[in-house]
């Protein structure tokens, strides 16, 4: 429930859209993190858009349940291939 400010690194473009769900800069810029904060702080209504898109792409693409009937079907898969 609260805006995200990250990088662009591994995992986390697959939970933060950018300008979406969040801000997300190139790593190691200090600058363009600091900016993308205090632009989140100046804008607190783009700000609770942001936290609100986040957790519902959370809870819907996340879900602990839909997670586990996703790797199921992945063994499944995986079992059928090597029978």
């Amino acid at each position: 429930g609260v805006p995200v400010v990250s990088t662009f690194h591994a995992g986390i473009p697959e939970l933060i859209d950018h300008k979406k769900s969040g801000i997300l800069v190139k790593e190691k810029d200090s600058k363009a993190l600091a900016k993308a904060m205090i632009r989140l702080l100046a804008n607190p209504n783009e700000s609770k858009k942001y936290a609100k898109r986040a957790r519902r792409k959370v809870e819907k693409e996340f879900n602990l349940h839909k997670q586990i009937i996703v790797q199921e079907r992945y063994y499944d898969t995986l079992l059928k291939k090597q029978s």
